[in-house]
């Protein structure tokens, strides 16, 4: 993606939200959301939530693999990932 800054947020979940995940986001992240700013079911700000998860969720579901194992679904999952183009994920952030 070259030097394309991406803006990380994260949903209002408990584990989002609280304190050492916050901090882990501030220190780690080029740019971070804090939780108090985040636009209620704003989809248009987390294109994993309509677009990339229900990519990885159709490739599972046309999967001829045998998932056994969270290894094995991790597998899967990494694999379907990095099938997802970068067209796909362009036009998805764009939209």
């Amino acid at each position: 993606m070259g030097d394309q800054i991406s803006t990380w947020q994260q949903d209002g979940a408990r584990a989002h939200t609280a304190r050492v995940s916050v901090q882990f986001l501030q220190q780690s992240t080029p740019d971070f959301i804090e939780p108090e700013d985040w636009p209620s079911k704003s989809p248009d700000l987390n294109v994993m939530d309509y677009c990339i998860w229900s990519l990885l969720l159709t490739e599972l579901q046309n999967c001829q693999c045998d998932i056994k194992s969270i290894d094995d679904l991790k597998t899967t999952l990494g694999r379907a990932w990095n099938d997802i183009s970068q067209v796909t994920i362009k036009n998805a952030t764009q939209a």
